[in-house]
């Protein structure tokens, strides 16, 4: 039943034919899992709410900063320093009062994830860090609950959809995660405002496909979206058959920490660097940041390779070991990681980049 208010609200989606009354009904007795309420989950949960989802339930253990503004529609100016939930309860319950919602200020984790996910008829992960993702997509898998998982990068973006009942998982698609830092994250490769809302937006439109089981919705498939030049490419998700998750049906403990050890990325910290220099040790430290970059700060005696040279570079005209630097460590890991797969294996990671570097050794320079 609806109240005349839900009539007048409810409107359009009683006129598509898809939804309709009973559709509507549906989405008012659901509930939704939101990882994250930031890029992915500020759109996502704005507009489940305005549809009519039951409940919502979002986690988030981060407080607004002004750097989440450029993306995060949630949020306003007045909001920096509280806590992300917080704001996002406010924001949504002025939105749709008749929404449940279930605010969680915590960091998601082996320790809390069982209980968390019960009783929920979807998830959808938008969290920025593959520990999270790939905690978040076993446990999906292994309780059977679907699945919407996007992800974003500078002008792209990418959209998993997993139904689990006897169907592939996460990892039949990428059965490990990268090595830490391998694939810089937002704060790092940085994103265009927009992207953020176009894959939030579409996360909430497979979620509400998925609750209406309507046979159109995204399932066992993944979807690249190339926002720059306006290209979309869908593709299926096959099941594996030694899947550790839903072939072998191995513990989370165990899928959680299996893959740690044999992706680690050699770091080399700023105090050790500092007493290869003063030692006169013979090695090779390369900055692999752009130009503009160089010309703010950087260490003296290094080489400029950016990255996008590095795997095409002649390794052979540098002395062993080599030191990769960037601005914090995330792409100097992934460059390491293309150097290893060369089959270097004297070559490391500098810890926390030229940022680190300069506050413990030279705070004199510049640094941004």
């Amino acid at each position: 039943m609806f109240t005349q208010a839900e009539n007048l609200r409810y409107a359009r989606h009683f006129s598509v034919e898809k939804i309709g009354r009973a559709g509507q009904e549906t989405l008012k007795q659901s509930s939704i899992l939101c990882i994250g309420a930031g890029g992915i989950g500020s759109p996502a949960l704005l507009y489940l709410a305005a549809c009519g989802v039951g409940k919502l339930a979002f986690i988030d253990d981060d407080s607004v900063e002004l750097s989440n503004l450029q993306r995060q529609v949630l949020f306003s100016e007045r909001d920096e320093g509280r806590a992300k939930v917080e704001c996002a309860r406010d924001k949504l319950f002025a939105l749709n009062t008749a929404c449940e919602l279930v605010p969680i200020n915590d960091r998601l984790s082996l320790a809390n994830i069982d209980v968390l996910l019960d009783g929920y008829d979807l998830v959808i992960d938008g969290s920025d860090n593959y520990e999270t993702r790939y905690l978040v997509a076993d446990a999906c898998a292994q309780k059977k609950i679907p699945l919407i998982s996007a992800s974003i990068y500078q002008f792209s973006g990418q959209l998993i959809a997993l139904s689990h009942q006897s169907s592939p998982c996460y990892r039949c698609l990428y059965p490990n995660p990268p090595p830490e830092g391998v694939i810089p994250n937002c704060a790092q490769a940085g994103v265009l405002g927009t992207v953020p809302g176009v894959l939030g937006t579409l996360a909430a439109t497979e979620a509400i496909k998925h609750l209406l089981n309507l046979p159109e919705k995204l399932n066992n498939s993944f979807v690249q979206l190339d926002l720059l030049n306006m290209q979309m490419k869908r593709h299926p998700i096959i099941t594996r058959k030694d899947c550790p998750t839903c072939q072998l049906h191995k513990p989370l403990k165990d899928l959680s920490e299996a893959p740690k050890k044999a992706n680690a990325i050699p770091v080399l910290t700023c105090e050790a660097l500092k007493s290869w220099f003063d030692s006169g040790k013979a090695f090779t430290l390369i900055d692999v940041r752009e130009a503009w970059e160089r010309d703010i700060c950087q260490i003296d005696g290094d080489k400029a390779v950016p990255l996008a040279d590095i795997r095409e570079m002649d390794v052979s005209e540098f002395k062993s070991p080599l030191v990769i630097y960037c601005r914090s460590g995330g792409r100097s890991a992934q460059a390491v990681y293309w150097l290893k797969n060369r089959g270097l294996k004297d070559v490391y990671n500098l810890q926390g980049g030229i940022i680190a570097w300069i506050k413990d050794f030279e705070p004199h320079k510049s640094s941004y």
